[in-house]
């Protein structure tokens, strides 16, 4: 397959960078204009903190990683704090969920093991079905969020006795820019007539 001449619109920001690099090696030109973005915010590393430091303390029997980008925020956190070491012994101690692949990837790399994945659907609801096969009668299940949040997971687990903390390492936003200044969605708009392709990432 050849790209040569077209212009490639990459509109994810999370794999921007792997999604240029493809388009380049089959010759086409990217340009990305990210239309939804991760931002970090002095509450989303205070939760970030605070979800550290109640994994340390408080024994859980679950912990859920939603996103690949929250795990190395959480990562981050620890080792500005100086207990990196600590929080990846604590993490192998406990059964660890992992929404996909991705989440799953990054604690790989922090050396930290993934007992559960959701075989079929990488949601929440797949992640509610998978834990909900178990007996959840008092147990504790820490829950790190994506950019988006939806209190079912919470409420469906603790219906059926568990008890949960959940937390968050950054939100999503719509204000990004692309080079030029305007806004990345009339960008692609105005761009529409010379895009060959568009790449959502």
């Amino acid at each position: 397959m050849s790209l040569s001449g077209m212009t490639i619109a990459v509109t994810g920001s999370r794999r921007a960078y792997e999604l240029s690099h493809i388009i380049r090696s089959f010759g086409g030109k990217p340009y990305v204009a990210p239309t939804i973005g991760i931002e970090i915010t002095e509450r989303s590393n205070e939760q970030g903190k605070e979800f550290i430091l109640r994994i340390l303390k408080d024994e859980f029997d679950y912990v859920v990683f939603m996103t690949g980008p929250g795990v190395y925020s959480v990562m981050n956190i620890a080792e500005r704090l100086g207990i990196q070491e600590q929080i990846i012994n604590t993490l192998n101690k406990t059964s660890i969920v992992c929404r996909s692949e991705k989440p799953t990837a990054a604690l790989r790399r922090f050396r930290v093991r993934v007992h559960l994945i959701p075989p079929d659907e990488n949601t929440a609801e797949g992640i509610l079905k998978l834990l909900l096969e178990r007996d959840l009668q008092n147990k504790k299940i820490a829950v790190l969020w994506h950019g988006s949040y939806s209190s079912e997971l919470s409420d469906q687990l603790q219906r059926n006795g568990a008890k949960v903390f959940e937390a968050f390492t950054y939100t999503y936003s719509d204000n990004l820019t692309p080079p030029d200044q305007i806004s990345s969605k009339r960008w692609v708009l105005s761009m529409r007539s010379q895009l060959s392709r568009m790449l959502l990432g």
